[in-house]
């Protein structure tokens, strides 16, 4: 199934946090690896947040996460199979790509559903 037409391009953003360069680089590789996400971008943050009763302040990785509509469950899936986390933050965006040729290349590299 094509994800693009002359009108509207349509994909998905898995965006998620690690603990660590070392878990975010090997989950996003595997995740491509298994055609599941066409790209994935890491970077490091800082985060706040409760966890048991007390204020955290971490440094993490985040990942931008690029795939189709039509697998955008199945890498969701996978990858909480490979999170390191107990209660990982997994959000999906809808976004509208405005290069054809990136779709093109997308609908190459991610696995048909």
């Amino acid at each position: 199934m094509e994800i693009y037409t002359p009108e509207v391009i349509l994909m998905k953003i898995i965006y998620t946090t690690f603990p660590n360069e070392k878990d975010a680089k090997e989950i996003t590789k595997k995740l491509v690896e298994e055609k599941l996400i066409a790209c994935g971008n890491i970077f490091p943050i800082k985060s706040f947040y409760y966890w048991e009763n007390s204020l955290q302040e971490d440094e993490e990785y985040a990942a931008v996460l690029k795939t189709k509509d039509s697998v955008v469950d199945e890498a969701v899936e996978r990858l909480k199979e490979l999170h390191p986390y107990t209660a990982p933050a997994i959000i999906v965006f809808s976004a509208e790509l405005k290069s054809e040729n990136y779709a093109k290349w997308m609908d190459e590299v991610v696995k048909t559903d």
